[in-house]
């Protein structure tokens, strides 16, 4: 993987990262003070099936993200680093696709509440 493969997906994952944080702020204030209220919500089991498919996919969205800002920051500070592993590059292809299909699940789940 080259350095400006290396960069691409640093600001794919910026914009990953900021959109996932937009859309828990936005979900909080959905549930606390607006549409249907934490009473309706705190008894959905789809609303904690889906909390859980969000917090699956944030978990698996740290492994990539260290890795490549790791290298990144060593790369700001003059470091000469050496080419990813393709064991490495594997694994984080697989997180990452993981991730893009867990995706689907979301937006599932949210009309299955509707």
């Amino acid at each position: 993987m080259s350095v400006d493969e290396e960069n691409i997906i640093n600001g794919a994952d910026l914009i990953y990262g900021l959109s996932a944080f937009s859309l828990l702020i936005s979900g909080y204030f959905r549930v606390t003070g607006y549409a249907k209220g934490w009473d309706f919500y705190k008894n959905e089991p789809i609303f904690w099936v889906k909390m859980s498919s969000v917090a699956v996919l944030g978990a698996l969205s740290f492994f990539p993200a260290i890795v490549f800002f790791r290298r990144d920051m060593a790369r700001k500070e003059g470091v000469t680093l050496p080419p990813l592993s393709d064991a490495l590059v594997e694994r984080c292809t697989t997180i990452i696709n993981a991730e893009i299909s867990g995706l689907i699940f979301i937006p599932l789940f949210a009309s299955l509440m509707a």
